[in-house]
């Protein structure tokens, strides 16, 4: 990850904006429950995530490390203070209710509130009892959070204590939060993302729901995979799904090949927290999968398939989820950024999307900010008061034409931002491009090399153009040299002429073309003006045309600019480039025979932005034709696909020997 600068610090507008959210959270907590006072409730709400934008950019960065903490920690606790006389969610009750049935020997998995078995027990603590939603259906909250239920019953089976129970695992959650920046190297700032967030402090803090146990043993899994404490690490992350199932999306994107053999201890925790209820059998999931399947709430992309699959609906999010979790575990790989992916993808096809739930991601903003998640946090709130009222007195019904309004402008700006590339915070800027070295990888190319220096040469932005030859036998050389190219030998293998080219480049900025391609006219200054326009973006790619083109190449060439655009993953083949220095940072050009334009892709996009410019360069289907379309199709699939997984795991060739070898078939 890269360390982003440091916010701009104004004194006296810190100060204002640190007195503005304790004044702002003061008063949202004093009008409690949610939903009581609809219209002045939602404008503080709204209020303070404004005031809290402005407390994070002036936040004082340059302060020592420990004075920082000391803010954070106690802004931290005074909000969180402020909300404990919020009034609780009627879930407190049931956490309650669960934990004293634990304590009288009563399994809450076979007896639900209004088992007639436990009409004393009801009559005795109708106070706590009669709130309690859905008495019908059996407890549906995880072992290790029932566990934690009944403890805190046996201490005090009061709505306060509860509530303080919360708040504790909240505030160890913003403790292993900023553990986790330091060890990431971030700015202390970006936890007040988590730690001020008007959404947890309402709904942790305020109504005491217990998603801060989740969260709690989700980061504290995070810190000790960083630690590369692998083994305590799988432990906790099963403590985190122990305490809500849904960290479970988070689990497949720690396993790497050298810590397989810890994976075990994930399930290890999941089963010591079973052992209490080793008699419950399937009726552990007799209330959850009801409440997967069959109700809904908030939902946004299953409700658009609701009308058409019924019942079918949570299997079809389900194969969703799936496709998309092997989507980002085949193109982000980095665990922290591809858990937080998939999280998100896990809340937008859920059935039900209670504004609590959305804790899950809230962490993740700290690392990765984004404005279409922080709007949904504020958004969220102006569908559940309408509801939590009309829930209140006792008439369940969801207002769907406000989903809307909360979910058109949250997908809208999330795609935008993905199009456009948009960062919340200043990712470092860097100097200027003033000229391209361009650097083209030959071996035989004399029928190319020519028709493909031309192209470039009346660029003013190509300062120098390299050829890098991997030991031609024809005259490919003598033509790049009489038309006024670098001239370098090197070893075969693409990646690794590009790399002796890479080491040549006078410029600021390298890009790489090959020799059977045709840049199109001023390709090279569009590329110069889009990474001075975006001082931030390390490199990026071009989009291709086949020529000649046919129905089967203009279906490839829109897969492939569609993927680089998207998953910012581009072949060698569609004019990559980037700035010299932030890939020399990350140890240079990636020196593979083959799968090093892959491998550039997945650093660039380690280092910072990366951007995707349409229409760039004319490709050769020479290949394609002479192998023939299916074969190589499936062959660049394949090869693909199975680096981007050995990559993942740990496991791929450092020189791309493999690959190269069964590409070219030798």
């Amino acid at each position: 990850m890269r360390r982003p600068q440091p916010p701009r610090y104004a004194p006296g507008l810190f100060r204002g904006s640190v007195a503005a959210f304790l004044v702002v959270t003061a008063w949202t907590a004093r009008m409690g429950p949610v939903g009581k006072h609809l219209y002045a409730f939602g404008g503080l709400y709204a209020a303070a995530f404004a005031v809290l934008a402005v407390l994070i950019r002036t936040f004082p960065s340059h302060w020592p490390w420990k004075r920082q903490l000391i803010l954070v920690l106690a802004l931290s606790a005074a909000a969180r203070a402020l909300f404990l006389p919020f009034p609780p969610s009627t879930d407190v009750n049931r956490y309650i209710w669960e934990g004293i049935l634990l304590n009288h020997g009563i399994n809450p998995y076979s007896h639900p509130p209004s088992d007639p078995s436990l009409e004393s027990l009801a009559r005795d603590r109708e106070a706590l009892w009669s709130p309690i939603n859905h008495k019908d259906a059996s407890a549906c909250y995880p072992p290790l959070a029932m566990l934690l239920f009944g403890l805190a019953a046996r201490l005090s089976p009061t709505l306060v204590f509860f509530k303080i129970v919360v708040v504790a695992f909240d505030l160890a959650a913003v403790w292993i939060l900023i553990r986790l920046l330091r060890a990431y190297d971030f700015p202390l700032n970006r936890a007040l993302l988590y730690a001020l967030n008007p959404l947890v402090l309402v709904f942790i803090a305020g109504e005491g729901h217990m998603d801060s146990l989740q969260v709690f043993f989700l980061l504290w899994s995070f810190l000790l995979f960083r630690r590369r404490r692998d083994g305590a690490g799988f432990f906790l992350l099963g403590c985190a799904v122990a305490s809500k199932y849904l960290a479970a999306v988070a689990f497949p994107f720690w396993i790497r090949a050298d810590n397989r053999k810890k994976v075990p201890w994930l399930f290890i925790a999941m089963a010591v927290c079973y052992l209490p209820f080793r008699g419950t059998g399937s009726a552990l999931f007799d209330s959850l999968i009801p409440f997967g399947t069959v109700m809904h709430y908030n939902d946004s992309l299953t409700a658009l398939l609701r009308p058409w699959l019924g019942e079918g609906t949570a299997w079809a999010g389900l194969a969703l989820l799936t496709t998309a979790c092997g989507a980002i575990f085949l193109a982000v790989h980095d665990p922290l950024k591809s858990s937080g992916m998939a999280a998100g993808c896990l809340l937008l096809l859920l059935g039900t999307l209670h504004p609590w739930y959305l804790t899950l991601v809230t962490p993740f903003l700290a690392f990765f900010p984004s404005r279409a998640w922080l709007l949904l946090h504020a958004g969220v709130l102006f569908t559940f008061p309408v509801l939590h009222h009309e829930y209140a007195s006792g008439r369940f019904q969801e207002i769907h034409w406000l989903k809307l309004l909360e979910y058109i402008p949250f997908y809208g700006i999330l795609l935008w931002d993905a199009w456009r590339g948009t960062p919340y915070f200043d990712d470092p800027a860097h100097a200027p491009v003033r000229s391209l070295s361009v650097v083209i990888p030959t071996l035989d190319e004399a029928s190319n090399i020519g028709s493909c220096m031309e192209c470039m040469q009346g660029d003013p932005a190509v300062g120098e153009i390299i050829v890098a030859d991997g030991g031609s036998r024809d005259e490919t050389l003598e033509t790049a040299w009489n038309l006024g190219a670098r001239v370098v030998r090197t070893s075969r293998g693409r990646g690794l002429q590009i790399r002796e080219g890479m080491n040549l480049a006078r410029g600021e900025g390298v890009w790489i073309v090959h020799a059977d391609c045709r840049p199109l006219p001023r390709a090279a200054s569009r590329i110069v003006e889009a990474l001075n326009q975006a001082p931030q973006c390390v490199g990026g790619a071009l989009g291709m045309e086949f020529r000649p083109s046919s129905g089967r190449t203009r279906l490839v060439q829109w897969l492939n600019n569609a993927r680089a655009r998207w998953t910012g993953i581009a072949f060698g083949d569609q004019g990559q480039f980037f700035r010299k220095k932030a890939l020399e940072a990350r140890e240079g050009f990636p020196p593979l025979m083959l799968m090093e334009d892959v491998e550039l892709s997945m650093k660039l996009k380690e280092s910072g932005p990366v951007r995707f410019l349409p229409r760039g360069v004319f490709v050769s289907r020479r290949r394609w034709t002479r192998q023939g379309f299916l074969a190589n199709f499936l062959r660049v699939i394949h090869l693909s696909l199975s680096y981007l997984v050995k990559r993942r795991l740990g496991t791929a060739d450092e020189a791309g020997r493999d690959f190269y070898h069964r590409y070219y078939r030798k």
